[in-house]
């Protein structure tokens, strides 16, 4: 991608003189296809990452005659024009620069808007520049190029990660929170996949297969739990989500329940310790009443430890 780049914003340089001459590209903007056929394994790979590449650059507009009106990233981060066209846009406009462009009714107006916001082109700024918008200081880096092929554009990061030690409880238990973010508990099915377990289905109710949800949430012991936590009325809602959002939405909640505790300091402790009376009954087969787990979660520990959570 580092050579994709090269190709794009540095044309003045030797050695991508060489490699434009050499493979006969000629355009700035590398419009069509590249050669892929009885070329070498560096412009094959050059060939299948561009697109990609030309995403990640931004454009700053001077004179607007570099920048393509329609296809380049010069109005937002993410997408280009041509994907808020309202209606089709001709071919013999669909390849034009900004500058040859005054007002169109073809975007909508919020877009139009956009547009408006930038000062228009002029001749005398000089040439419009290239910058790569997945990183703070518009510089290409390794790092940033990484995490946009990874899908986590700076602008779009997902900060849910970042719930769980944010969670006002013990570190141990904001350690663990984060596996079960990661779907990284090692739960019978999970082992399976990786081939250190050869039956996949829980020890406690061998209804069906043991995966995070299971033992925290669907297993029936875990939900005669819940059900004591959670009103009836609620309860739909409760067991209907997947997990990443079961788990955001819960250790998130404002809610308040007995003696002033918070909803997600007793969601917190009671999965994680849904997840060591698990591992009782697996290694130990020490099985637990769930009347034991429901109070040890909303009212011993809680009640007595109100200020870790």
């Amino acid at each position: 991608m580092k050579i994709c780049w090269g190709l794009i914003s540095s044309t003045e340089s030797l050695w991508i003189k060489v490699l434009r001459t050499k493979y006969g590209i000629s355009s700035l903007y590398l419009q069509a296809d590249l050669p892929s056929t009885n070329c070498s394994y560096l412009w094959r790979s050059v060939s299948k990452l561009l697109n990609k590449t030309l995403k990640g650059a931004g454009w700053s507009i001077s004179n607007g005659k570099e920048t393509r009106f329609w296809w380049d990233y010069w109005t937002t981060k993410t997408h280009s024009l041509i994907d808020y066209a309202i209606v089709p846009v001709r071919e013999d406009i669909l390849h034009g620069k900004v500058a040859d462009f005054s007002f169109n009714s073809r975007l909508p107006n919020h877009i139009l808007l956009k547009v408006a916001s930038i000062q228009p082109p002029r001749l005398e700024r000089g040439h419009d520049q290239i910058f790569w918008s997945t990183s703070n200081t518009g510089n290409f880096t390794v790092r940033s190029a990484y995490h946009y092929l990874a899908g986590s554009r700076h602008e779009d990061k997902d900060s849910s990660w970042l719930l769980a030690w944010r969670w006002n409880g013990p570190q141990a238990i904001c350690v663990f929170i984060s596996i079960v973010l990661h779907d990284r508990l090692k739960t019978k099915r999970e082992l399976m996949r990786r081939h250190f377990a050869s039956n996949g289905y829980c020890d406690r109710c061998g209804l069906d297969l043991e995966s995070t949800l299971r033992v925290l949430r669907d297993c029936p012991m875990a939900q005669r739990i819940w059900n004591h936590f959670v009103l009836r009325s609620f309860q739909v809602d409760f067991y209907s989500k997947p997990l990443k959002e079961w788990i955001i939405y819960n250790i998130q909640s404002k809610e308040q329940y007995e003696w002033n505790l918070d909803w997600s300091c007793i969601f917190g402790f009671t999965i994680w310790r849904l997840w060591y009376w698990r591992n009782k009954f697996q290694f130990d087969r020490v099985y637990v009443d769930s009347k034991y787990v429901t109070q040890e979660s909303g009212h011993n520990d809680a009640g007595r430890g109100k200020s870790t959570c």
